[in-house]
């Protein structure tokens, strides 16, 4: 698979995440997440968790 597209989650799981396959047997997930925004503040230069 020469073309998959990466991803970095951060955050907390809402619930259990569910697992179940395709007709063609592939893995499949799906989960819920919670994730505070973050705001770059410009006046300290840092971020700041929203």
């Amino acid at each position: 698979m020469a073309n998959e597209t990466i991803i970095t989650v951060i955050g907390n799981l809402t619930a259990d995440p569910e697992l179940r396959y395709t007709q063609n047997g592939k893995a499949v997930a799906n989960f819920t997440i919670a994730s505070t925004p973050r705001t770059f503040d410009r006046q300290n230069n840092e971020w700041k968790d929203g």
